[in-house]
């Protein structure tokens, strides 16, 4: 431990959350998870619209409120969106969109 430390010197980080300014983190998720949380969105999906079960619609439910948290959005069309830019960016692709 250093003097500073001992003394109970503070880093600006910690001098920055005392004065109440905010410092941002951003967390990106992993894109294993986030195309296996799309596979079983999709899948989710499909099954829903074959048999409308209870189950598989908590399920999707559940999946896509855990694909919102993970892309910091308030719907599962914007957290859909935000991972297809995710994982394009990191295959250093870019999306092609269709066009009508």
């Amino acid at each position: 431990m250093s003097s500073n430390e001992s003394a109970g010197a503070t880093s600006a980080e910690d001098e920055a959350l005392i004065e109440g300014e905010s410092l941002a983190v951003l967390l990106v998720p992993d894109p294993k998870v986030v195309r296996g949380l799309l596979t079983r969105y999709a899948s989710l999906q499909i099954s829903l619209a074959e048999n409308e079960e209870l189950e598989c619609a908590r399920e999707l439910e559940d999946v896509s409120y855990t694909l919102c948290v993970m892309m910091g959005t308030r719907s599962v069309h914007a957290a859909i969106a935000a991972a297809d830019t995710l994982l394009v960016a990191g295959t250093g692709r870019r999306s092609r969109r269709i066009r009508r």
